[in-house]
């Protein structure tokens, strides 16, 4: 009797304590049963392996982050391109003969 007393006490504090991370879960303060991204992560450099255009993507992903973070810190959405000139004022291009 003592024995499925015990069992009782831990399955209800089982069930006590799964309804709690879901409900930790719903307000989203941690991923207990849906987790997000993890597969992805765990399998990124086995799918570089079958799909090599995926690292392609992947870089071009984050330097366009990084981009549209930086611009929105005031820096140069676009860096290494310039902001065009007259072709008169370019030091570096002979000047003009008409």
């Amino acid at each position: 009797m003592r024995l499925v007393l015990w069992i009782v006490i831990i399955a209800a504090g089982l069930f006590l304590l799964d309804r709690l991370l879901r409900w930790m879960e719903r307000r989203g303060w941690i991923y207990y049963r849906i987790r997000r991204g993890s597969a992805g992560t765990a399998l990124g450099p086995v799918m570089d392996v079958f799909h090599p255009t995926r690292e392609y993507t992947v870089v071009e992903q984050q330097r366009q982050r990084v981009v549209r973070a930086e611009s929105q810190n005031g820096e140069d959405e676009r860096p290494g391109v310039r902001e065009t000139t007259d072709v008169d004022d370019d030091p570096q291009l002979p000047p003009a003969k008409l």
